[in-house]
């Protein structure tokens, strides 16, 4: 399998060094699925109006892929100087598309359909690993859960662990269980340290795992195991478990 890059932007921006991040993912596609006989077609595009002028979805060839990732011009200008914003703009369109080129191709691009679900894992694994996949919305929710744990807000933590696999009343027993110090928020730094780990099989799922950070101690021995759903626009989580150091 090879990937191609293709590029279109205003005069004033650029995604050169975008593009030779997402440059390796060709070589790691091209070592697992060397007998893919298709072309992953990637436009990075920043536009005044893309809804009208995005491009049709409709390969060029039976081998093609096409994957348009336009971002509007009014959102890129103000991160124009700020290389991390731009990744995270573009992130945030970037694996949706993609996954919406591979269905396109089911059953009709035959050396597609025997591994279309492990491309997409191994697409979905890299991106993770090199912070090109859109986590903004979820690290929000786990930093104000693990704020509501912090304040011992019953109320707000039950309404954010929206998949419900573990209550308020069963995680505060375990931390008292184990003697742990109160609860501190999540600085920003915690997220710099957090692991992503994609759920093969099970489509827009992942688990979190982010370190706990304790009052007047800083970051602690243990970390918060985070379940991980989108469904529509919306993530829905859930506080698993607990990883002691």
């Amino acid at each position: 399998m090879k990937l191609e890059l293709r590029l279109e932007y205003p005069h004033w921006a650029s995604l050169d060094e975008l593009a030779e991040e997402l440059a390796p993912l060709s070589v790691l596609l091209g070592g697992i699925f060397p007998d893919l006989a298709c072309t992953l077609r990637v436009f990075l595009r920043c536009l005044p109006e893309p809804p009208s002028s995005r491009l049709s979805p409709v390969p060029v060839g039976d081998d093609m892929l096409i994957v348009d990732v336009t971002v509007p011009e009014q959102e890129l200008l103000p991160l124009r100087h700020d290389l991390d914003a731009q990744r995270s703009l573009f992130a945030r369109f970037l694996f949706p598309a993609l996954a919406d080129a591979v269905d396109l191709r089911r059953g009709t691009m035959p050396c597609l359909n025997a591994v279309a679900d492990e491309l997409l894992w191994t697409i979905k694994d890299w991106c993770a690993d090199n912070a090109w996949l859109d986590l903004v919305e979820v690290q929000e929710k786990i930093r104000r859960m693990v704020d509501c744990l912090a304040r011992e807000d019953a109320r707000g933590f039950t309404e954010l662990n929206r998949l419900g696999r573990a209550s308020y009343e069963g995680v505060t027993a375990v931390l008292a269980e184990h003697k742990q110090p109160p609860l501190a928020p999540l600085p920003a730094e915690a997220f710099l340290h957090s692991r992503v780990y994609v759920v093969r099989g099970i489509r827009d799922t992942l688990d979190m795992v982010v370190p706990a950070w304790v009052r007047e101690q800083g970051q602690s021995g243990y970390s918060f195991i985070f379940s991980c759903r989108r469904e529509g626009k919306d993530w829905l989580l859930s506080l698993d478990d607990f990883l002691l150091l």
